[in-house]
């Protein structure tokens, strides 16, 4: 839902004597963010800077209550979304879509009404069949007066990759006080060159402000990745080990019953079986039993697909193509324990196997 390519963030504390009193006067506050975003802008390699308090992939997040004004919505029981406080660049900064109204601009500031944005699963969940563009909700944190929605944008997974989309809300920032803020900027190089020269510029305001993990926005999403990355290479080692002893056993199997089967085979050779014909023989009734498998293995892997879901990205646990694909790969393997010893049953010498008889 947004792009983590080339973005640098660090976290921005404004804490101290110098912004006591900004929960009621955020003007200062304001001013200074805005400061900031324009030094780092005119920066070498920088396309846009923006703000936020909870920046996706960073663990950081909030939860209201909020209720529902207008006629036509969800009714007047308080449910509970997330909420964002964002700068007004942040959705273009972050490559978030908007699907309708329009974002925050400049005016959206503490004398101009209150104003917010949804996203697409809070309108599909609280106004079903109904457009929210205009209607008014009151936050149980996040300023005491109704706010109004003038825009929808797209959906985000804020936690990790497998976060479901959950109902969003967004407020500008400039209209509510927050002591930490993160620094999102993109840049068109590589991100970490800029960090020094990001952390000049917060100085050069301020020099007393601590600046906490700063990372990147791949770096976020790599760290959100590590366990199931672990987890899916421990996946990936066994089931190329159960792979290798499907290999290993069946071509022991199909070894042992053509052994089992020279004096046959040399009595099929005889009477004039081409060795075509006893290759066809040999690899069509192991080919059988594989077959026997791999359906009981489709049956079974379909029973356990929920168990994988929460380990699965930008794929259905039901996808056909990879069952199909599983399906073919250990076919493929079977057919070639299967053809080695059919191969060297096409070799039995009659002469010799019906001596031994």
């Amino acid at each position: 839902g947004f792009e983590t390519h080339n973005t640098l963030t660090m976290q921005v504390t404004l804490g101290g004597a110098r912004y006591r009193d900004a929960q009621d006067n955020p003007a200062h506050v304001n001013a200074f963010l805005a400061a900031l975003s324009e030094r780092v802008r005119r920066l070498p390699g920088v396309i846009e800077v923006a703000h936020a308090q909870c920046v996706p992939l960073t663990g950081s997040e909030n939860n209201t209550a909020f209720e529902i004004l207008d006629a036509g919505g969800a009714g007047s029981e308080k449910p509970a979304a997330q909420l964002r406080f964002i700068s007004p660049n942040y959705f273009q900064t972050m490559s978030i879509p908007v699907r309708q109204g329009r974002v925050f601009n400049e005016r959206d500031d503490p004398q101009s009404p209150p104003v917010m944005l949804i996203n697409e699963a809070f309108a599909r969940e609280y106004f079903p069949g109904v457009n929210p563009i205009g209607k008014k909700l009151k936050l149980g944190w996040g300023g005491e007066a109704p706010k109004e929605i003038v825009g929808i944008v797209g959906d985000v997974r804020h936690r990790n990759l497998a976060d479901i989309a959950r109902a969003e809300m967004y407020v500008p920032q400039a209209q509510f006080y927050n002591a930490g803020i993160t620094l999102i900027v993109r840049t068109q190089v590589n991100p970490e060159s800029l960090t020094n020269a990001v952390k000049e510029q917060v100085r050069a305001l301020d020099p007393e402000l601590p600046l906490t993990n700063i990372k990147t926005l791949e770096a976020w999403r790599n760290e959100t990745l590590a366990l199931p990355r672990f987890n899916t290479f421990l996946l990936g080692v066994f089931s190329l080990l159960a792979l290798v002893l499907t290999l290993v056993g069946l071509y022991g199997v199909m070894s042992y019953s053509v052994t089992q089967r020279t004096q046959e085979i040399g009595v099929r050779m005889a009477l004039g079986a081409q060795p075509e014909a006893v290759l066809r023989l040999v690899i069509g009734q192991g080919m059988k039993l594989v077959g026997a498998g791999v359906l009981f293995g489709l049956a079974g892997a379909l029973l356990v697909t929920r168990l994988l879901q929460g380990w699965l990205y930008g794929v259905r646990p039901t996808d056909p193509l990879t069952f199909a694909g599983v399906a073919l790969l250990l076919s493929g393997v079977a057919l070639l324990a299967c053809y080695l010893p059919a191969r060297r049953a096409t070799r039995v010498d009659p002469c010799i196997a019906l001596r031994c008889e």
